[in-house]
């Protein structure tokens, strides 16, 4: 029996919060209205000793830069976007986890991206049709939201409307799905511009479900502004919206499971998944020790028509093969067993 993907997404749901610790968060008290710039700038100015006024200019830019990161960038020649050499790659590791799904991170969101995508997904189910992908969009940028739409189609079907820039309506125009399957999408708040659009059209076509952190916001159409020192000012001057009108632009994108996790340890984990990057005390003296093994989905289906326990309860030593260690990223771990859930309900039903 197929399964519709808001019931994939309803399902996952469930199973992550029946686990979940519940928090109640306690408002806090109405902030005080804050100062004004001007006023605070002007005393700082006339007040403030051992400062001059250029150092007061620096401060004053790299404030600005900050609080509007993503939406105003400040480019020296050497900046990518300014002339730099674009990369021939948009895609960084790609491999199978768990015999049964593909893993594909995006670096960047730009033009040959569908193609790279399609051929990668080709190359990980040679001989063996895969269950699930996993798409990485974790750190991902880029500005060219014609790449993310044709992206975008790889997984899609049919005429809709996908995005709309500048009064402009950017439709699906495939004809069959390239890539097909259950599709999870990995998202964190540096996950931004054409690269949050891509996730943000899948997840609305309801052809994704999202795991991660949240999305900031910072699709747009950008303009340049040259300045009198040869850099170059970026701008967000235009809105980006989904097919049918949701405002991209300053929003930002909702993940379906949020995993919070702190930037640094999520580039440690990008680098290797299973590194522990909170190890326990050294065993003592003659003491052995062992990983936890995570359980394909051909185990889980043999235990659960076998009517076998399906916990994860067998161990492998530490010297054991990589696959069957310990998955220690977050939200990659999280988006295995969501994958190996659809696959469980899929084979209870077809039951």
């Amino acid at each position: 029996m197929k399964l519709n993907l808001i019931q994939v997404r309803a399902f996952a749901v469930a199973a992550v919060a029946a686990v979940a610790v519940m928090t109640v968060a306690v408002a806090p008290a109405r902030a005080e209205e804050a100062a004004g710039f001007q006023e605070v700038f002007s005393l700082i100015r006339s007040n403030l000793v051992g400062v001059s006024e250029a150092e007061l200019d620096r401060a004053a830019l790299q404030g600005l830069l900050q609080q509007l990161q993503g939406r105003v960038v400040l480019l020296t020649n050497g900046t990518a976007g300014g002339g730099a050499k674009v990369p021939e790659s948009f895609l960084g590791r790609t491999n199978v986890l768990e015999d049964a799904f593909g893993y594909v991170r995006v670096d960047r969101v730009e033009k040959g991206l569908a193609g790279q995508l399609a051929a990668a997904h080709e190359k990980l189910s040679a001989g063996k049709k895969l269950k699930g992908l996993i798409v990485d969009l974790r750190f991902a940028g880029g500005l060219d939201y014609l790449a993310a739409v044709a992206a975008a189609e790889k997984f899609l079907a049919g005429d809709k409307p996908l995005l709309q820039i500048e009064g402009k309506v950017l439709r699906s125009t495939a004809t069959n799905v390239v890539i097909a399957g259950p599709l999870v999408v990995l998202v964190n708040r540096e996950t931004t511009a054409a690269a949050e659009t891509l996730a943000a059209i899948l997840r609305k076509a309801n052809a994704a479900m999202i795991i991660g952190g949240a999305t900031p916001g910072q699709a747009g159409v950008f303009m340049e502004y040259p300045l009198k020192n040869g850099q170059r000012l970026r701008l967000a001057s235009g809105m980006v919206r989904l097919g049918d009108g949701t405002a991209l632009t300053g929003a930002g994108l909702k993940p379906d499971v949020s995993v919070e996790v702190k930037s640094d340890d999520e580039r440690a984990y990008l680098a290797d998944p299973f590194t522990d990057l909170n190890p326990a005390a050294p065993p003592k003296p003659g003491a052995t020790t062992a990983a936890r093994r995570r359980m394909n989905e051909a185990e889980l289906v043999r235990r659960q028509r076998e009517g076998q326990n399906t916990e994860e309860d067998e161990f492998v030593g530490a010297a054991g093969d990589k696959h069957r260690q310990i998955m220690r990223d977050p939200a990659l771990a999280r988006a295995v067993d969501i994958l190996k859930g659809i696959v469980l309900l899929k084979a209870a039903r077809a039951n």
